[in-house]
């Protein structure tokens, strides 16, 4: 495996990135999955580390044992499309490997719990405002528990940071990883917006080339919406009617008076045949133009059905 292939691994590609918001699924998996795998590598460097950061370093490194797994576990489920339960499962062990190193290193006064803030950005990109919600109430919950039960004497008094160094490196690797959720989110994002910017620019183009072309074949593109039943007119159906699109509203109304009076019943039958067979249709016509003149015109309509085989 090469470098490239091993950042594909932690990092999702410019085709996903295309498809973050087509789904919900999807959207979430942009941001977890190098999130989650920049935390295993920092995890696992946590663990060679932990010897000399504490005095006794048991309950910390088998925590970060754990998390280091973890992690890891989460950016392989992401990997194959459980997203939510990649993120309940960090999230969950996570919650519960502070709590249980706070409850043996000093209730609040714990630098674990420090950590409930990276509960909380998880559970929020994880599962939205309520996942948000959802971890904050419990994070003040389980901080009210355990001050509770540190001013009742039933936890051990002090930190495992026995030492300012300590501590501050502690504090250090807190930000560090807020401070890569937040990068991580905000690269993901601007690269999201941009690619929709990029397609509503190509779509603007498309539009433009489409209403060239049809100014060229003196045509007018036009749309019927059968569940609203209304219709919807390119600028370019104006002036083969007549009209003019600054000062005229075009309705199907307006459209079925100026058909020519012999030519209606055979333009409404070739409509219905369309729509009760599901079959294109094409049929010439007259108009008559504001100023009393006839003019032909040619229609071609094709009926689009839903999955349910409705209209």
């Amino acid at each position: 495996m090469n470098l490239r292939q091993l950042l594909s691994t932690f990092w999702p590609t410019d085709q996903q990135l295309n498809q973050l918001f087509a789904d919900d699924r999807q959207r979430v998996a942009i941001f977890l999955l190098p999130i989650f795998g920049f935390f295993t590598v920092i995890a696992g460097g946590f663990v060679l580390i932990t010897p000399w950061l504490y005095p006794t370093p048991q309950i910390p490194l088998i925590a970060a044992l754990i998390m280091t797994a973890v992690f890891g576990g989460g950016a392989w489920l992401v990997q194959r499309g459980a997203i939510y339960l990649a993120g309940g499962m960090v999230c969950s062990v996570l919650w519960l490997v502070i709590t249980l190193v706070a409850l043996f290193s000093g209730g609040v006064q714990s630098s674990a719990v420090l950590h409930y803030i990276i509960v909380t950005l998880l559970a929020g990109i994880s599962f939205g405002r309520r996942g948000a919600i959802g971890a904050m109430a419990a994070t003040t919950a389980t901080i009210g528990l355990l001050w509770l039960l540190e001013v009742s004497g039933h936890l051990p008094v002090g930190s495992l940071l026995t030492t300012s160094l300590a501590y501050a490196i502690m504090l250090l690797v807190i930000l560090l990883l807020t401070g890569i959720i937040l990068v991580i989110v905000d690269i993901q994002l601007s690269a999201a917006f941009l690619a929709v910017q990029q397609e509503i620019n190509e779509r603007s183009r498309t539009e433009q080339r489409l209403r060239m072309a049809l100014l060229a074949a003196r045509a007018g593109a036009w749309e019927w919406d059968a569940p609203s039943r209304t219709v919807r007119w390119s600028p370019e159906n104006y002036p083969l009617l007549g009209l003019n699109p600054q000062t005229d509203t075009l309705t199907f109304r307006r459209w079925r008076e100026q058909v020519y009076a012999e030519d209606r019943a055979a333009l409404q039958a070739a409509i219905d045949r369309s729509v009760q067979r599901h079959a294109e249709f094409e049929i010439e016509f007259r108009v008559v133009l504001p100023d009393g003149t006839l003019r032909w015109l040619r229609v071609i309509g094709q009926p689009i059905i839903n999955a349910e085989g409705a209209l």
